[in-house]
């Protein structure tokens, strides 16, 4: 493995991906490695591998021309780019749906809350010793809440 190429791979990815705080931690060992002449072969596989997963690499040897063979591997990767950006922005939508399904069931769960709450100070109004101004902020509180509470799409 050149590790000028290895080099390029692991700068790459901590330049252009959304990486995990492990991974990113992870890259940046090993380019100390290379700093020290130490990453070995297994590591350089590796960091292939990592960028081809990821989409950073089509494999291959280094470029022996670097300056003009460099514009045609950022042509590679921005069409990879394209496609891990599209199926993180899938992702993306996926999680985002699933959260506002979360919070519209919570939201009317609460709702409920709010509404037996309000029923049960419709029962207090009844009873003899009933605070009527206290049941009323209560009251009031309860449909300011309920009002904030978020409305199903």
């Amino acid at each position: 493995m050149d590790a000028n190429h290895t080099r390029r791979l692991i700068q790459t990815m901590l330049d252009k991906g959304d990486l995990l705080p492990e991974t990113v931690d992870e890259l940046q060992d090993y380019l100390a490695d290379l700093d020290k002449g130490e990453l070995n072969n297994e590591d350089a596989k590796y960091i292939e591998g990592l960028a081809q997963r990821l989409g950073f690499s089509k494999g291959g040897p280094a470029p022996a021309n670097d300056d003009q063979d460099a514009d045609e591997d950022d042509l590679d990767f921005d069409a990879a780019d394209e496609d891990d950006d599209l199926a993180e922005a899938e992702s993306r939508i996926a999680e985002l749906e699933s959260n506002l399904a979360a919070q519209q069931e919570m939201a009317e769960i609460a709702g409920a809350a709010v509404e037996r709450a309000q029923t049960v100070i419709a029962g207090l109004r009844d009873a003899e010793n009933a605070d009527a101004e206290k049941l009323d902020a209560l009251d009031a509180a309860l449909t300011e809440a309920a009002d904030a509470l978020p409305r199903k799409a």
